[in-house]
């Protein structure tokens, strides 16, 4: 069973994975980039849509490592959605 730092720098590891994944695909599409313009003008998403679904993603990132490693702490309980 692997020790509890071992477990934290995992936990740290795809935390920070998943929120560069959050920012990568806000800077790739909420700034207009070069797959936003690809994307034919009807079948753009709104920026507003692209933020909720991004925060969601954010909010899910931090939350989910904490119910799996605490799953009976505080903010494990607390619903993401």
């Amino acid at each position: 069973m692997p020790s509890t730092t071992q477990a934290l720098l995992v936990i740290g590891f795809f935390s920070a994975l998943g929120l560069a994944a959050v920012v990568a695909s806000a800077t790739i599409l909420l700034r207009k980039g070069a797959l936003y313009r690809w994307l034919e003008p009807e079948a753009r998403p709104r920026r507003w849509v692209l933020t909720a679904m991004l925060t969601l993603v954010v909010a899910f990132v931090f939350w989910f490592p904490i119910w799996i490693e605490w799953p009976h702490s505080l903010i494990a309980l607390l619903p993401v959605f």
